[in-house]
């Protein structure tokens, strides 16, 4: 209960004798390493992972001074926070330099970066919040029901340890979906209470991943994490596409499509060997204007200075590390001016597309369990790749998003129907509309519940006259005989 801000002082002192406004990351983002007295005193609190084995004190990539080691789940956890905010809020929130407050960094699962595998955490509080969350949404019938099981007592339910045990795995990671949304949820209301006045943001990476959706509704804004490194360096055609996707992507996250560019690095260096050409000006010049264009909020560059041994120092950076400016610096600068000139045709309009590519957060998580990933990226960024360079303007949706102002619906491996998306391909298949849907890739192979569907396409075979008789790969012994055709 002792609190020392003395750091934090110079900080928002400095910041407004140079009429700059701070950024701050409140405690439960996924770099926060917890203090050592709360390990101490509460030693159950270090996350469990899948095999047993405990996150010890550990630093890693993107947090050298420790990363975060606790499972937020323990019952202290919110207790802590809230002493803290307690007296960091009113602190702050009326300080002439005070900006936004940034009320989870990169929000993941607890001690995500540092787990060994991209698994959620399995403390043994965690895995009781797990299946109360199950008795209150299942009863036990119906738990058998979905996961064709044939449980007699609750107390043998467990959550699974492996993603091939796919049905399992995607209640479990629902759980904690909606359980990080209510952490942040928390979090975001409490701050409220003791500001109500700032914005309050979070942000995932460059791309979709299935907790999005979930997390970002209960905060003021959403923004992504991104290198700015090799997008006109590269012999990569389409990279720029990419990042213009990873923005429309946030644009579609945020709250009424409030988002930001919040963290541009510089080239990733990672360690004595540079894994990237070094950010040029035009691609800083180039990620401002795009922000602009998507409609964000802002964008704000990425800044080391080297007061403790990092390798990402050297290179993320929009400044030399010596303070001096770059050509980096110099082209934000130039565009800037440029976006200033023209303030007062600002903010943009961005008009409403004829065609959306929906996104389905349950058949990205197949898709990962089955270590199909990047398959699934990139197949879903593929169509809007293809048309952004001949400037067609195409959406992004997700299945629980209104799909009724689009006239043509592209569904890249919507391969999981539940309920909502079950119900909006039906509507448009069974009425006589303008509407027209593509679909692509793994459709309606996986049922409601999440099985392996006995007559894909899902639930639409009535209206979708043909059915999958097997998953093959054409090889080429089919291209030389033909039967590929």
């Amino acid at each position: 209960n002792v609190y020392e801000f003395d750091d934090l002082d110079l900080l928002f002192d400095t910041a407004a004798k140079y009429r700059l406004k701070v950024w701050i990351d409140t405690p439960l983002g996924t770099h926060m390493a917890a203090p050592a007295w709360m390990l101490r005193e509460h030693p159950d609190m270090r996350a469990v992972w899948r095999d047993g084995q405990v996150q010890q004190d550990v630093s890693a990539n993107f947090s050298p001074h420790g990363s975060m080691t606790h499972n937020f789940d323990h019952p202290m956890w919110r207790v802590y926070v809230a002493r803290y905010l307690k007296q960091l809020v009113p602190r702050y929130k009326d300080h002439e330099a005070m900006g936004i407050w940034g009320t989870w960094d990169g929000i993941n699962y607890a001690s995500a970066w540092t787990a060994p595998e991209p698994y959620p955490p399995y403390n043994d509080y965690t895995i009781a919040k797990y299946k109360d969350w199950l008795y209150k949404n299942y009863t036990l019938d119906q738990l058998n029901e979905r996961l064709l099981r044939r449980y007699r007592s609750w107390e043998d339910v467990q959550p699974p340890r492996s993603n091939v045990a796919i049905v399992e795995m995607l209640l479990y990671r629902q759980f904690h979906a909606e359980n990080m949304a209510d952490h942040l949820g928390w979090m975001a209301h409490l701050v409220d209470k003791l500001d109500g006045l700032h914005e309050q943001r979070s942000h995932g990476g460059s791309y979709p991943e299935p907790h999005h959706e979930t997390v970002s509704a209960v905060i003021d804004s959403w923004g992504l994490s991104h290198s700015s490194a090799d997008r006109l360096t590269t012999n990569e055609p389409y990279s720029l596409a990419c990042e213009a996707y990873g923005f429309h992507w946030c644009r579609v996250m945020g709250r009424n499509g409030r988002w930001w560019n919040e963290e541009i690095y510089g080239s990733f260096v990672g360690g004595l060997m540079p894994r990237q050409k070094m950010t040029i000006g035009e691609e800083s010049a180039m990620h401002i204007w795009l922000t602009l264009i998507e409609g964000g909020a802002g964008a704000m560059f990425w800044q080391y200075r080297p007061e403790y041994m990092t390798f990402e120092a050297p290179g993320l950076s929009i400044m030399a590390l010596d303070g001096e400016p770059t050509e980096r610096f110099e082209a934000a600068k130039k565009t800037i001016a440029q976006i200033e000139a023209i303030s007062d045709h600002l903010p943009m309009t961005i008009p409403q597309s004829d065609m959306a590519i929906v996104y389905s957060s349950l058949s990205h998580q197949v898709f990962r369990f089955n270590d199909a990933d990047y398959k699934f990226l990139q197949h879903h960024r593929g169509m809007y790749r293809a048309l952004w360079p001949h400037s067609v303007d195409v959406g992004l949706v997700t299945v629980q998003n209104d799909w009724s102002a689009y006239k043509l619906l592209y569904l890249p491996n919507l391969s999981v129907m539940d309920d909502v998306a079950l119900s909006k391909i039906r509507g448009i298949l069974e009425k006589e509309t303008d509407v027209r849907v593509v679909a692509d890739g793994n459709f309606a192979t996986f049922s409601i519940k999440g099985h392996w569907s006995f007559k894909p396409p899902e639930g639409l075979s009535d209206l979708i006259h043909c059915r999958i008789a097997d998953l093959d790969k054409v090889n080429e012994h089919d291209v030389k005989a033909g039967k590929n055709v």
